[in-house]
């Protein structure tokens, strides 16, 4: 199961909760949900995937999250994965190399504080570029 909401009173952070098993049935309508909330707020919006402790990851993982991260909303910005272990960390690091500037946008957390904390980090850097 996969739920998605936004994030205590911030209409520009989307916090995804895995819940195993899951399915990428369910991970492209988790999608698809996101990008209908995006569309109804201003600006960018970043992202909080938090895994389950069990890290399930149904099959052909690399296919499916390669076809979906090519059709992010335009206005996503910063993604952080929590608690990813070493399988999740290490499909997530190759799709960096498969796909050009995603690197950029992807982060690691050991927890949901840490999230929050890179997630303003990385607000800040973007604050002092524009």
């Amino acid at each position: 199961m996969i739920s998605v909401a936004w994030a205590a009173e911030e209409t520009n952070l989307v916090v995804w909760t895995f819940a195993a098993p899951w399915t990428f049935d369910e991970f492209r309508a988790a999608h698809r949900q996101t990008n209908t909330m995006i569309d109804g707020v201003e600006g960018s919006v970043d992202m909080l995937y938090i895994t389950s402790a069990q890290q399930f990851i149904p099959l052909r993982a690399l296919t499916n999250f390669r076809t979906i991260i090519h059709h992010r909303h335009p206005r996503q910005r910063y993604a952080v994965i929590v608690g990813a272990k070493t399988y999740l960390v290490t499909l997530m690091t190759s799709l960096t190399e498969l796909i050009p500037g995603f690197g950029a946008y992807l982060r690691f957390a050991r927890s949901e504080a840490e999230s929050y904390t890179i997630i303003g980090k990385l607000r800040e850097q973007t604050k002092r570029v524009d």
